[in-house]
């Protein structure tokens, strides 16, 4: 529910990163040492081979892995029935890496692709049926606090009220100079170039600048914003963060509604997408009951169709490391911040791509490395999430894309990797599977609390490690990753089920599991 969304929209984002778990030092990912890992990777020891050996005998002897694990003490139950599929390469490698900057080239190549006559501004304009509505929505949202429809506390309730007042004068301000409609001479008067900004010159300019406080205090260094402000009815919106702490992205939507919001500084994913309507509610309570946005184009296009426009971008953009890795028809629920009268979905096809390294995906989907922890009389927060290129595509066309945390690949550690056999592999998952989800059933509250794990994929491919706390470098493995579901039941049964994500992540060179939410 976002029905005070408008102004609590950096709280909200602060109570989000604030929820960043700690670095864990449990025995599943303690005393991870790199330098030994590469060394093993380096040679030939007594139960590891050349990747292409175990990659021949894997293939010959596992079709299929099959095997029910069940604790009582800790309340855990693995059934797993899974296809094992191996790359068709001759060598895996381990590559060093580093978080990639986006920079003013890859912008003016996206721009020339997909909006080479659009002319952006940095601030959006509004028309005033525009600012009727904020200053209606805010009017609405005044009347929930003061009637009790929401759970602000009776002790904050006056402060809430006086700031959403304060929010509909700036409207009634906005209002009085806005134009009826917005013209593309309007926008062409406050035009913005198309390069990224200093955040710091910014604030330098204007140390009351909410916008470029709020970035600075989150880490952002560099970036662009832009915003057609909706001329001819076509919303446009661009934002290109450089961000140490929370990872560099792109970001680009286009609707016929309204201007999407795209200034997120945290890599989001596919929130606000399923593939039914039901799947909605986990983003947004009551979003299976929206109805279709009637101005947004339809997707009736094929699959196909959609995958070769998506395809066709990739190409003109230069990112030939990447393949398709997904491709489906979602519904949306845009994030129109500004009003609420336009809650609605819309169809699109989300084409997704992952880095392919000599053939092999390369995938951190499965949990972001965080820290959320003091050091020294600094607090600090950080988040280093997967890469991740995805296109988004209805009979528009091109109607979104993101570039999420991009990495550079830096220099080849091991070219052929030693890794061990699968029957180790195995004897690893079988024995860390139960005490992995055990943490789930320690608290007292969670007594009756079960967990059902289901595996019904076993898949060779790269991940990222890092080492401890490092958010600059790390270090690109084959890993196992075994994949499904895990479900629960009892005191805990409210918890939303976890579908088709990785429960378990193996490292192949030495056999250690890999807790993705450290990166090591």
């Amino acid at each position: 529910m976002r029905k005070i969304k408008t102004l609590f929209v950096l709280t909200v984002a602060a109570v989000m990163l604030a929820g960043c778990q700690k670095s864990p030092e449990t025995p599943i990912v303690q005393n991870k040492d790199l330098d030994n890992m590469v060394s093993e990777a380096s040679g030939d020891g007594t139960d590891s081979k050349k990747a292409d050996a175990v990659i021949q005998e894997t293939a010959e002897n596992y079709e299929s892995y099959v095997k029910d694990i069940s604790d009582e003490t800790f309340k855990v139950n693995v059934k797993v029935n899974a296809q094992v599929e191996v790359p068709k390469v001759d060598k895996l490698s381990v590559v060093r890496v580093k978080q990639k900057e986006l920079d003013d080239e890859f912008l003016a190549k996206f721009l020339s692709v997909c909006e080479p006559d659009t002319v952006f501004t940095s601030d959006r304009i509004y028309n005033r049926s525009e600012c009727e509505d904020n200053i209606s929505q805010i009017r609405s949202q005044i009347n929930d606090v003061e009637n009790g429809n929401t759970d602000i506390s009776d002790e904050e309730k006056q402060t809430v009220i006086e700031d959403l007042q304060k929010n509909i004068d700036s409207w009634q301000s906005i209002y009085e100079n806005a134009p009826e409609e917005v013209t593309a001479e309007d926008v062409e008067a406050k035009k913005e170039d198309t390069k990224l900004v200093s955040v710091a010159d910014k604030l330098s300019d204007n140390p009351d600048d909410d916008f470029y406080q709020w970035e600075s205090e989150l880490g952002t260094s560099r970036l662009f914003y832009g915003s057609n402000s909706g001329v001819g009815g076509r919303y446009v919106s661009v934002y290109l963060q450089n961000n140490a702490d929370y990872g560099n992205l792109f970001r680009y939507r286009v609707s016929n509604t309204d201007e999407i919001y795209v200034k997120s500084v945290v890599a989001s994913g596919l929130e606000g997408h399923g593939k039914t309507k039901q799947e909605l509610d986990s983003y947004m309570d009551g979003a299976s009951g929206f109805s279709e946005l009637t101005g947004e184009a339809d997707a009736t296009i094929s699959l196909e169709d959609a995958k070769s426009k998506a395809q066709e971008l990739i190409d003109e953009l230069g990112l030939t490391d990447f393949a398709c890795s997904d491709a489906d028809l979602y519904y949306e629920v845009p994030e129109f911040r500004d009003t609420a009268a336009t809650q609605g979905y819309r169809k699109v096809y989300v084409i997704q791509y992952l880095r392919q390294f000599d053939g092999v995906f390369v995938d951190n989907n499965s949990g972001d490395m965080m820290v959320d922890d003091w050091s020294g009389d600094d607090y600090v927060k950080k988040v280093w999430s997967g890469e991740n290129v995805r296109v988004y595509v209805n009979d528009d066309g091109i109607v979104g894309f993101d570039y999420e945390i991009p990495l550079e690949l830096m220099e080849t550690v091991v070219e052929d990797s030693s890794i061990k056999s699968f029957d180790d592999i195995k004897k690893t998952f079988e024995s860390m599977i139960v005490a992995n989800y055990a943490s789930d059933t320690s608290s007292d509250d969670d007594t009756n609390l079960s967990t059902n794990v289901t595996v019904d994929k076993v898949v060779l491919r790269y991940t990222r490690v890092s080492e401890q706390d490092s958010f600059s470098t790390g270090l690109m493995v084959p890993v196992w990753d075994f994949i499904g579901s895990v479900s629960y039941e009892g005191d805990a049964s409210k918890l939303e089920a976890e579908k088709n994500s990785v429960v378990l992540t193996i490292n192949a060179i030495d056999g250690t599991i890999i807790d993705r939410t450290v990166g090591y």
